[in-house]
């Protein structure tokens, strides 16, 4: 499996090209982490997780060059369609969807 992809995007009316990277294990956990919460309700686990979290935390740490600073303010200010194209590009690489599902 691919460590890193590059992938074009539309940002600011132009072509760019940005590089996402596939995540460790270690690193790919700790982006579980950071958006999953687990808690005991009786007898039953009950997990949570923040979709927005996921999202913007996924991008955070799998985008390695973009023509933009890498923070999460300019993450949030990214155009949805470009957003959402980072993240299923991220996703395919990280598996990070089937993780969600298994909940």
């Amino acid at each position: 499996m691919e460590k890193e992809k590059e992938i074009e995007i539309d940002y600011n009316g132009k072509k760019e090209k940005i590089t996402i990277k596939r995540l460790s294990f270690g690193d790919r956990n700790e982006l579980l982490d950071s958006f999953m919460k687990i808690k005991f309700v009786g007898r039953e686990t009950v997990t949570e997780v923040s979709y927005k979290q996921m999202v913007e935390l996924a991008l955070l740490k799998c985008i390695k060059l973009a023509p933009f600073p890498i923070t999460i303010e300019e993450i949030r200010n990214l155009d949805p369609e470009t957003g959402d194209f980072i993240y299923s590009e991220v996703d395919k690489l990280n598996r990070l969807s089937e993780i969600k599902k298994s909940d």
